[in-house]
């Protein structure tokens, strides 16, 4: 049985990537004044569907509740924390669409937020990983595992299961190619 949070940290692998992806994309924008649009909405299709809407929903429903059952509060403390960082980057991203949406595309405000959100999610992801998770194993036994990893796979499955997963991480690729980090495979 793979670990609940070894599911978590896969992921945020995955997000690591975009990040990079979005970061070199920020710089290209600006020292070269080409703005990809499409990129740029894809990189928010990903943060707002798998970043916020699979990884961030696993951690906030099921495994900072069981952490709560389990002895490590959500008012104050690590989680708390990594509650609040969600929502700054909830409003990072929002910031980001709104400066696609307005018609004219204001790329300033687009690559500020997008590297506020970048810095903030390379912190949280390292938090996570290097503190909280493993904070959290002392905690959670054999069969919360078990329990936690049917609630993730229910929690997948609402979101499109296997195929929603495969279309991000392919999404990725792409990413990651469109910002010029790896060379397409043709």
């Amino acid at each position: 049985m793979k670990r609940s949070t070894r599911r978590l940290i896969d992921e945020h692998d995955l997000i690591l990537r975009v990040i990079e992806a979005i970061s070199v994309e920020a710089k290209n924008t600006i020292v070269s004044g080409n703005f990809n649009e499409s990129f740029w909405a894809d990189s928010i299709d990903f943060i707002k569907i798998f970043a916020d809407g699979i990884h961030h929903n696993k951690e906030e429903k099921h495994l900072f509740e069981m952490y709560s059952q389990r002895g490590i509060g959500k008012e104050f403390g690590p989680v708390a924390v990594m509650l609040n960082e969600h929502i700054v980057g909830r409003v990072c991203v929002n910031n980001m669409e709104s400066a696609l949406q307005n018609g004219k595309t204001d790329v300033q405000k687009l690559v500020s937020s997008a590297r506020e959100y970048c810095e903030l999610l390379t912190q949280h992801i390292a938090k996570e990983n290097q503190i909280l998770f493993p904070l959290g194993e002392t905690v959670i036994s054999d069969s919360d595992e078990i329990l936690l990893n049917t609630l993730f796979d229910d929690a997948e499955l609402e979101l499109g299961g296997n195929q929603t997963i495969l279309h991000y991480q392919n999404l990725v690729i792409s990413l990651e190619e469109r910002a010029g980090i790896v060379e397409v495979v043709k």
